[in-house]
């Protein structure tokens, strides 16, 4: 949860995609997703683009 508010304080996005974001970075896995808010280039989280 901490983690999650850390995120949501460095980034400008909604808090349910801060909770994907810090479960990914805390099982050390990319998050599969197609939202483009969490498809930054300087995230602190690895992620795959799913819009093919």
């Amino acid at each position: 949860m901490l983690q999650a508010a850390d995120i949501k304080a460095d980034y400008p996005l909604a808090y349910a995609d801060a909770f994907a974001a810090a479960t990914a970075m805390r099982w050390d896995l990319p998050l599969w997703t197609g939202n483009p808010e969490l498809l930054m280039t300087d995230a602190s989280w690895r992620w795959v683009d799913l819009r093919g």
